[in-house]
């Protein structure tokens, strides 16, 4: 006996072939009438039908299963929207290199991924213009921290980097790392986004979280 395909079928249109997608309803109705329509001087073979069956067993369990995992998703991503917005005026320590210099001190953090003899960061405003430089000398692979005074240089947007050598004579590779305060979390569809030191940028951006000071 000629039995369908009862997943999927496809139909030509206009030279176009255009793949159809059935569900465990249209699987069900389709095994029904197949025995509706049975030839009873040859009926469907028992193993066949069994089979027929134990397939349409999995095509529900697999139903019911990606309605469940897309319960489980939506709910995950409402967990996160709600623990974002907790971030709101917390400090983050993010992956960044540019801060906001209003005449004190400021941090600069970062995390060397080499062994370096000696190396330079360079403090430059927004222009790209270089306007003080530290030097610091032999370190291996770790978080580091310095602070620089921005007394006398006009407020505003600055950024830094880091020059140094490796082991074999190539340029150091390094993460900067700066702490800012979470102003706003923004909702995209692509996920969510935290506004940080007048910037936004995506939330797995945030390497820590922790109470502002005072």
């Amino acid at each position: 006996m000629t039995t369908v395909n009862p997943v999927s079928a496809s139909t030509d249109t206009a030279g176009k072939t255009e793949r159809i997608e059935l569900g465990k309803d249209d699987f069900l109705r389709m095994l029904i009438t197949q025995l509706k329509h049975q030839d009873p001087f040859n009926p469907i073979d028992g193993t066949e039908f069994t089979a027929q069956l134990a397939q349409f067993t999995s095509l529900e369990q697999l139903t019911n299963m990606n309605v469940q995992l897309g319960k489980i998703d939506a709910m995950q991503s409402g967990m996160e929207k709600i623990g974002s917005v907790n971030l709101i005026g917390k400090s983050v320590l993010i992956e960044d290199n540019n801060f906001d210099a209003e005449g004190g001190e400021v941090e600069i953090r970062y995390e060397l991924k080499d062994y370096i003899e000696s190396g330079l960061i360079e403090i430059y405003q927004s222009d790209g213009t270089v306007v003080d430089s530290i030097e610091i000398g032999a370190r291996g692979p770790g978080e580091y921290s310095h602070t620089w005074d921005s007394g006398g240089y006009a407020a505003g947007t600055y950024g830094f980097r880091l020059t140094a050598e490796n082991e074999k004579g190539g340029y150091a590779v390094w993460t900067p790392k700066m702490l800012g305060l979470v102003t706003g979390v923004t909702f995209k569809d692509d996920g969510v986004y935290i506004s940080v030191n007048g910037q936004e940028m995506a939330l797995d951006k945030v390497a820590v979280v922790k109470e502002a000071d005072g």
